[in-house]
């Protein structure tokens, strides 16, 4: 990936089948970006893996319309 962007909106298009919209990727880029100071490359894996719990666990994944 070649952004920290482009693999939230990746993993929001395979939970969600869509892209996160403006609201969403903010606050999705603060929670990321909270420790990027504690790994080396940029983004602490542990944040990456709470990411995409959060996903799975969200009505919009869990729930049909």
């Amino acid at each position: 990936f070649t952004s920290i962007s482009s693999l939230l909106d990746y993993g929001c298009q395979l939970t969600w089948g869509r892209s996160p919209n403006a609201d969403e990727l903010a606050t999705s880029l603060r929670f990321i970006e909270a420790t990027a100071e504690d790994s080396p490359s940029g983004v602490a894996k542990e944040k990456i893996t709470d990411f995409c719990h959060v996903l799975l666990n969200s009505s919009e994944f869990i729930y049909l319309d």
